[in-house]
């Protein structure tokens, strides 16, 4: 169930992020509760408080790249509401393949658009391929 979900997550905030260049608060919420409440049913107060402290983190080391807009708060967002179903231990190994799934989807928007100046990269697709591909989903 929890892999469900966090597919339907990844393929709609990624869908929504390439036709729109936002993805929506309400099912970044409506995931963020999803990911939490699986997580006190299946690991107990303990392992959701897990999940919580890692998105505090995560918050507070993306917020800069936020201020200075090379993030957007859609993507910060999300990016939470991600780690609510994969925790620490996912986000850890997803981190690598989120780098390269950006630095990839980047070159090749800019050999697209024939230049890198102007890039708005929907950045919930390289989250959610690097997410996958850290999972080895």
């Amino acid at each position: 169930m929890r892999l469900l979900i966090l597919f339907w997550l990844l393929t709609t905030a990624s869908i929504s992020d390439i036709r729109y260049r936002k993805v929506d608060n309400l099912l970044i919420l409506i995931a963020f509760a999803a990911g939490i409440a699986l997580d006190i049913t299946t690991l107990g107060i303990a392992g959701s408080l897990d999940a919580l402290m890692t998105v505090i983190i995560v918050f507070a080391v993306l917020y800069p790249l936020f201020s200075i807009r090379l993030m957007g708060a859609g993507d910060i967002k999300f990016l939470m509401a991600v780690i609510t179903f994969i925790g620490k231990d996912g986000l850890m190994t997803s981190l690598i393949p989120i780098a390269f799934s950006s630095v990839a989807i980047m070159l090749v928007m800019g050999i697209a658009e024939r230049g890198f100046t102007k890039l708005k990269i929907p950045m919930t697709v390289p989250i959610s391929m690097g997410i996958l591909f850290g999972m080895n989903i």
